[in-house]
């Protein structure tokens, strides 16, 4: 069973901010500690072993900002991934915006405190982006690379940004409909496999 939750969506339009926001259930006890920060950042010592020890008394805000996708990998000198997280001002400003906004309902619920926790994701999209052009996505309308064919992708990455909700739900039709699309023939890459499974 999941936690119950409720969602406030008036800002979600990138024109109205940008932003949806969640009434969650606070993370588990070891989730919610290494996540904490404090005005100076990232809590450790005393400051967090007293916050954790309120954890029973914590509520959890999320707040889910549109991005676009700005992240790059590419090799160094030596050859190994860099990851760059190139967010733009626009962005900035959403998340800006959510904060304020997730702080003024807290403060008016009666929040004696508010701790920020930091960036984070939880659903990881937009690497791989669909689309019927090549220069602009990564796989065809049918998951398929444009450029390694019989490779398919059918996860998050299919998206061309992150959703403003739980991507779950879109994420398994996709899959779904990949699925029923290789089994329906496509290409003939599972009939041979299936007969031998027949037989």
């Amino acid at each position: 069973m999941a936690p119950i939750s409720s969602h406030c969506f008036d800002y979600a339009a990138d024109e109205d901010g940008g932003f949806a926001v969640e009434a969650v259930t606070v993370q588990d006890p070891i989730g919610f500690t290494v996540s904490l920060c404090d005005e100076n950042g990232p809590m450790w010592g005393e400051p967090l072993v007293e916050a954790a020890r309120q954890y029973r008394r914590w509520i959890g805000l999320l707040n889910m900002s549109n991005d676009d996708n700005n992240a790059s990998v590419s090799l160094d000198d030596d050859g190994n991934e860099v990851f760059v997280a190139d967010f733009q001002p626009v962005e900035l400003e959403r998340i800006n915006a959510a904060r304020e906004f997730s702080t003024r309902v807290l403060e008016a619920a009666g929040a004696s405190r508010i701790l920020w926790s930091g960036l984070a994701t939880t659903h990881m999209q937009g690497s791989c982006r669909m689309g019927a052009d090549a220069a602009t996505s990564v796989v065809d309308p049918h998951c398929q690379s444009h450029e390694v064919k019989r490779l398919y992708v059918g996860d998050g990455s299919l998206h061309s940004r992150t959703l403003s909700v739980n991507p779950s739900l879109t994420i398994m039709a996709l899959a779904s409909r990949l699925a029923e699309h290789l089994d329906s023939g496509a290409g003939g890459q599972l009939e041979a496999r299936r007969e031998q499974l027949v037989a």
